[in-house]
């Protein structure tokens, strides 16, 4: 390669990292849609929230509704079904034989409701697993939308999953007029697939918008 060619790639690496770097993407994005597959009745006393309360809550079991063992099991059996069954992760199904549905370590909790549809019931649930092994303090502590329509299960939403639970929601995930914001960082390099991660960028803004329709499912907007 040309002293040229080093220049040039040099001044487009400047000006690459120079610039704002955010792309709108819908890749990876946990979630489901369900046609009513799954019957799930949440009797639970949770609060409706603002979008400024959403926004700018800091996660504390202490202060939310704590769902009982056997509405636990049920929420964890819902949720395996539909991951496997939509493999919205890729799991492997040993992963579903050998773990205990019964697993006294996970704990669900109800942060709170969110009025985004008339007619429907929108969870905003908690599922916290206490660690067995010395791992991250965050692993298993993941943010959940439960969308529920006639006692049936619409959509799930992955909102965000949780490295430290003492931490805002926002800019993670932010709501604004019924409309959610769902942003990530993600690492870039200039020219990847011809130079690998020699040229590192800066960190790239990913993030996508939805809202939920009037039948209870997620739907991607351009807002």
């Amino acid at each position: 390669m040309t002293m040229k060619n080093y220049i040039l790639i040099l001044l487009l690496i400047l000006v690459s990292v120079g610039c704002s770097r955010k792309q709108r993407s819908n890749e990876g994005f946990g979630y489901g849609n369900y046609m009513g597959y799954e019957t799930l009745i949440i009797n639970a006393d949770c609060p409706f929230l603002t979008n400024g309360q959403f926004n700018q809550a800091i996660l504390d079991t202490t202060k939310m509704y704590r769902f009982d063992r056997d509405t636990g099991i049920k929420l964890l059996k819902v949720i395996q079904r539909l991951d496997y069954k939509y493999r919205w992760y890729r799991f492997d199904l040993d992963m579903y034989h050998n773990r205990e549905i019964e697993d006294n370590t996970i704990s669900f909790y109800c942060m709170g409701k969110l009025n985004l549809q008339s007619n429907v019931n929108s969870f905003i649930i908690m599922q916290s697993h206490v660690p067995t092994i010395d791992i991250d303090d965050g692993f298993g502590n993941s943010l959940r939308l439960f969308n529920i329509k006639d006692n049936k299960i619409c959509s799930i939403v992955s909102l965000v999953y949780l490295v430290k639970i003492n931490t805002p929601l926002c800019p993670s995930i932010c709501i604004k007029n019924k409309i959610f914001k769902k942003t990530k960082m993600e690492e870039d390099y200039f020219l990847r697939n011809n130079f690998g991660d020699r040229f590192k960028m800066k960190d790239k803004e990913v993030f996508s918008t939805f809202k939920i329709d009037e039948n209870g499912f997620l739907e991607f907007t351009k807002d």
